[in-house]
């Protein structure tokens, strides 16, 4: 496992940026602005000029702002390397902005220019921002564990979600002795999830959604005397920007609604 791990490490370090960095590729930016934390948003790759490390991104939302010129950014996307899924990308620094980006077709655009790091890095999916479920933006899940078991939506908590994975919290005392010995790490579960959009009631800016999604847990947490088991899951079967998308978009538009009400306080 180990000298697996350092191949593909080698692979990775060895691997042109340019390989990846493509232009009409989309990738996940990370970056932090204004004080307010980090942020995970999908990006389109408009074109990537080799000669000066420069990459030509979309503009996300919220937005890179002229105070964040000079902050330094993740690039990343999923790779299939030695048929393992990594997630992989380059440090970037912000250039500057253009508003009047012209594409292909004639349309113009704001963008936002980077200059990035010359050599790729592998990255920890759980490094996604997650999301702390809020009244407005509600997320519920029930589980079935690996041994078929289905823990209902009444005994159990979400405590963050991201496109990468779910924080859950369970009761001790609901849960069945047996069932709980079977939820240790690296088991695999199915995880039904419910998100649920209370900003929008209706119409096409409501991001409410029914998901059902394998995961694979990485964490198990419970302190001994505490009344609450703490699983950290993975999603699996998520390497394709689509997969992603429906969460990504409930995770935004909470994101936004909490940017609002933290800029009305």
């Amino acid at each position: 496992m180990v000298a697996e791990r350092r191949t593909i490490t080698k692979i990775i370090r060895e691997m042109p940026p340019e390989r990846v960095l493509r232009a009409g590729r989309r990738l996940d930016l990370r970056y932090s602005s204004g004080g307010k934390g980090d942020y995970i948003r999908m990006v389109m790759c408009y074109d990537v000029l080799p000669d000066s490390r420069r990459i030509v991104i979309s503009q996300p939302t919220p937005g890179v702002h002229k105070t964040d010129i000079g902050r330094e950014v993740d690039l990343t996307m999923v790779s299939r390397i030695r048929n393992q899924a990594i997630r992989i990308g380059a440090r970037a620094w912000v250039h500057s902005l253009q508003q009047d980006y012209e594409l292909s077709g004639g349309e113009e655009v704001s963008v936002v220019h980077l200059t990035y790091e010359p050599e790729l890095s592998r990255y920890n999916l759980r490094s996604s921002y997650r999301l702390e479920p809020t009244n407005t933006y509600q997320v519920r899940a029930s589980l079935t564990a690996p041994d078929g078991t289905v823990v209902p939506r009444s005994e159990v908590q979400v405590r963050d979600i991201s496109c990468a994975g779910v924080g859950l919290e369970l009761l001790k005392e609901s849960l069945d002795s047996s069932v709980a010995d079977k939820l240790m790490s690296g088991g695999m579960i199915t995880v039904k999830l419910q998100l649920l959009d209370y900003e929008h009631p209706k119409g096409n800016e409501n991001h409410s959604l029914d998901l059902e999604r394998k995961g694979e847990i990485v964490r198990r947490f419970s302190a001994q005397g505490a009344e609450i088991l703490t699983l950290g899951v993975e999603f699996r079967g998520m390497e394709e920007p689509a997969e992603q998308q429906p969460i990504a978009a409930f995770i935004n538009a909470a994101q936004r609604h909490e940017l609002r009400e933290r800029s009305q306080m």
